[in-house]
């Protein structure tokens, strides 16, 4: 009955109605354990294993991807899992670790689960476990900055989803919306590399389709990734209007998650138009959340924005501080996405510090390193900002050649306000003549 129960409470999406019954679930079964062996065995174990998988998927909802108890609920759904000999009931089980662990950043184990999940997609021809086999390729990928690898997930899930999504896949695998997520990753991929109107596109395509999902959490995904895709831009009214719509969204349904995400872009917005000290703490209170909700995927950005709002306001110390931990996590995970800009930041702060004297040479040698780092990933935009601070700082007699040369690999996205920076530095260069 309780099993029963929390599914249904799940399939209507009152996620902490499901918890209670699913966790009784849990404890009957625990009891059956112990009782001498009535029915079928196998049937009791795929029961079991139902309720852990449901379970999982509630406590993500309503605690964070990345609690104790949703490893838990994983863990024994993987102890159930050894002796079945079933791709179909494998799979989900290693997806749902492999979500655990990407969550917390443990990007190790989140490839050796994808290369797992791949050996089993390999035994059958099921399009549904392939679809989310690329959803979790695509996402690993990317957060190692191996872009075309990511792309090519990103067309796999995208050529799958119409045709393979329903409302039971989310509920399988972890309320995730594997069509939204890909548009996401993508829009974040495309600006990285240099496309800022296609990511905007993907951005759009995304929301779009979030419109028409059953799922509130899966809407919230899939919100989520927006949020960031407008930062990049510098779209800082409609990022303050998204990020509002989001945290509203989840304070009604009870998403711990992604109040902490929505939390941190409104501190973000609030420190770019000038009150340094209220967005800080806005942002430290949503970087906080996404903690306390488990996850430390995507914290090298996090704490290089917050490092970048420290700068501004005059916290060096702060701002120093807020870097060496992203630059931490990074050699920690081998998350590696916003590398390069973390090397932008760290010259940006050595030449807004007092002090020594060859700061500006130590500045330049960081901007040097953001440029390398960006261009052996590909990442065109991290690459512009790189070039930018380079000619800014005006040492070096090929800065501004370098920038024009960076600048004239854009073929759109000219109004962007990396861009549009870009080019007045080059107009202070090269003044226009009345020729």
């Amino acid at each position: 009955y309780r099993r029963l129960a929390g599914e249904r409470a799940l399939g209507q999406h009152a996620y902490h109605e499901a918890v209670g019954h699913l966790q009784a679930a849990l404890n009957a079964f625990d009891h059956v354990r112990s009782q001498p062996a009535n029915g079928d065995p196998e049937d009791t174990v795929r029961w079991e294993l139902e309720v852990c998988t449901a379970l999982g998927t509630a406590l993500i909802v309503t605690r964070g991807h990345g609690v104790p108890e949703v490893e838990k609920a994983h863990a024994r759904a993987l102890s159930l899992i050894k002796g079945i000999d079933d791709p179909a009931t494998q799979f989900p089980v290693l997806f749902n670790l492999w979500n655990f662990s990407t969550s917390a950043a443990d990007l190790t184990k989140s490839k050796l689960l994808v290369t797992r999940m791949s050996e089993v997609v390999a035994q059958t021809d099921n399009d549904e476990m392939a679809l989310m086999f690329h959803s979790a390729r695509l996402r690993i990928a990317f957060f190692h900055a191996e872009y075309a690898e990511s792309a090519d997930s990103v067309r796999q899930v995208l050529t799958l989803y119409d045709a393979l999504w329903n409302p039971d896949l989310s509920r399988r695998y972890a309320q995730e919306e594997p069509g939204a997520i890909a548009l996401g990753v993508d829009s974040w991929r495309l600006w990285l590399q240099g496309c800022p109107a296609q990511a905007a596109t993907r951005e759009r395509e995304a929301r779009e389709l979030a419109q028409h999902l059953d799922s509130p959490f899966g809407r919230a995904f899939a919100w989520a990734w927006s949020l960031a895709s407008l930062q990049f831009r510098g779209e800082t009214a409609q990022l303050e209007r998204r990020a509002s719509e989001l945290h509203r969204h989840c304070a009604e349904q009870g998403f711990p998650t992604w109040i902490a995400w929505a939390t941190f872009f409104e501190g973000w917005v609030v420190g770019a138009r000038g009150h340094e000290a209220e967005g800080i703490a806005l942002m430290a209170k949503g970087l906080g959340g996404w903690r306390g909700a488990g996850l430390r995927i995507a914290e090298p950005y996090l704490l290089a924005l917050l490092s970048e709002t420290c700068l501004r306001a005059g916290r060096i110390d702060a701002a120093s501080e807020r870097l060496a931990e992203a630059r931490d996590r990074v050699e920690k995970t081998g998350e590696r996405w916003w590398e390069a800009e973390l090397h932008r930041l760290e010259g940006e702060v050595l030449l807004t510090a007092a002090g020594d004297g060859d700061r500006s040479d130590r500045a330049e040698a960081c901007f040097r390193r953001a440029l390398e780092v960006a261009g052996r990933q590909g990442a065109t935009s991290l690459e512009l900002r790189a070039a930018l601070s380079l000619s800014r700082l005006g040492s070096s007699p090929d800065a501004h050649q370098l920038l024009g040369e960076v600048v004239g690999r854009f073929t759109e996205g000219h109004d962007t306000a990396d861009l549009r920076a870009a080019q007045t530095q080059l107009s202070l260069i090269h003044p226009p003549t009345d020729d």
